[in-house]
């Protein structure tokens, strides 16, 4: 069918009315080109729909950001992509927390980053009644309830961990070699079955990663050398003031305590010795595994790494407070003196939990967090006091000063990721890029 061109209006030709063209009128170039305009419209649209159809679960581990995650929604699979995908030009990712004064509303744009592909569409979210976040360049819809289970799944871990100490009726003490005994064999169950709280955790939420569940939870080899070395060197720096105290007081010298060190005999004895296992072996491995290497891959994705570094010692912390039923059991002092220390130990543990998280997060390795532990666990916190009264106590207290001047000045270099092996697998589960994971 021909028609005459000086009659029809360019939005007509929008509408689909089949027009030849003649070139003859000015009227004409307007009208070709809104046929184009329509032409490539349509195209776009169908590229869209094929591109819809082919990658119905997007590949997000291909995009921008190598180690991104993919994150889905089983809703997502279950509808086959049957709703065709808005038109998204920016994405953000949006992680909404709300357990109390803990967490706040983190946004941060991911534009480059995660292909529009990757995105959940607000249609399909509105359809099955999912929380749905709104941002001024674009829609998304964010699975509800990320950060509740997140969080619910690390108390949940952390009262598996302590109730397990109490599965055991006795009236001893802790420090009792049965005691002792049967809380090896508790906290060993409880951290060996500790992982699976992660698979289900990543089941109910849908997330998958390219690193595997054991690289997620800092057992790997890549960078082992320097995991082992650097942050130990480093909690050694911070504790420079104890150690140049208890150097000046050890009748030892340094080559008796090299012979020391080196005679199996003296680690036979340790070995031996249940409680020198419990706080410089089982304690630190058990703890670092549960506390740090389960719990914040499943903080992470939520918060952010920043936020769950001092997150995430807040479990660890409470998980401390139980000493306090044992001391008013025993009557170990006075109600007030048992509380006021009880604060005391959840302050100091909530400190000392962060900075292995920081090490974790850092290095993606266990082995670092663990260490550091168990070498604090052997000094104790500081004796400022006794430094006080030390007879070169101002060679002590200047030794105090420069460890922790030395420690900050070496935190972040002694840290590097480049050290361990570039970004770690707990960062590509990070919502947007942080510094925490960046060399």
């Amino acid at each position: 069918m021909t028609t005459n061109s000086c009659n029809i209006s360019p939005e007509e030709v929008k509408k689909g009315r089949p027009v030849f063209i003649s070139t003859s009128s000015s009227t004409d170039a307007r009208i070709q080109k809104a046929w184009r305009e329509t032409a490539a419209e349509k195209e776009e649209e169908e590229e869209k729909k094929r591109s819809h159809r082919r990658r119905c679960v997007p590949d997000c581990s291909r995009s921008g950001w190598d180690a991104f995650t993919d994150f889905r929604t089983e809703i997502f699979l279950s509808h086959h992509c049957r709703v065709a995908f808005s038109d998204i030009s920016t994405a953000h990712w949006h992680f909404q927390a709300s357990v109390g004064g803990w967490f706040s509303s983190f946004g941060g744009s991911a534009a480059g980053l995660v292909p529009s592909s990757c995105l959940v569409p607000l249609v399909m979210a509105e359809q099955e009644g999912l929380s749905v976040t709104q941002f001024d360049s674009g829609q998304l819809a964010a699975v509800d309830g990320l950060c509740w289970l997140s969080v619910l799944s690390c108390l949940l871990l952390a009262c598996s961990y302590v109730g397990s100490l109490y599965v055991w009726k006795s009236e001893l003490p802790r420090d009792h070699p049965t005691v002792i005994k049967r809380r090896f064999t508790s906290v060993l169950v409880v951290s060996g079955l500790s992982p699976l709280f992660v698979l289900v955790w990543r089941e109910f939420t849908g997330i998958t990663t390219t690193p595997t569940l054991l690289a997620l939870m800092g057992i790997r080899y890549e960078g082992l050398f320097s995991a082992i070395v650097l942050p130990l060197l480093l909690t050694m720096v911070l504790f420079l003031g104890p150690l140049m105290q208890q150097a000046m007081d050890c009748p030892w010298s340094l080559m008796d305590g090299i012979r020391v060190l080196l005679d199996p005999w003296f680690w036979s004895l340790c070995f031996s010795d249940v409680r020198w296992l419990r706080n410089q072996v089982v304690a630190p491995l058990t703890e670092e595994l549960v506390f740090r290497a389960c719990m914040l891959p499943m903080l992470v994705p939520c918060a952010g790494p920043s936020t769950a570094i001092f997150t995430c010692p807040l479990f660890f912390g409470v998980a401390h407070f139980h000493h306090v039923i044992e001391q008013l059991r025993f009557r170990q002092g006075s109600v007030t003196g048992i509380f006021l220390s009880a604060v005391f130990q959840f302050s100091y543990t909530a400190v000392f939990g962060a900075y292995t998280a920081f090490i974790f997060i850092r290095t993606g390795h266990l082995i670092g967090p663990v260490l550091c532990h168990s070498f604090c666990n052997y000094m104790g916190f500081p004796a400022i006091s006794t430094a006080m009264e030390h007879p070169h106590r101002l060679t002590i207290l200047s030794s105090y000063l420069l460890g922790v001047f030395l420690f900050l000045l070496l935190l972040f270099p002694f840290t590097d990721p480049s050290f361990y092996a570039a970004v770690t697998p707990v960062c590509s589960l990070s919502p947007s890029p942080s510094p925490l994971c960046l060399s």
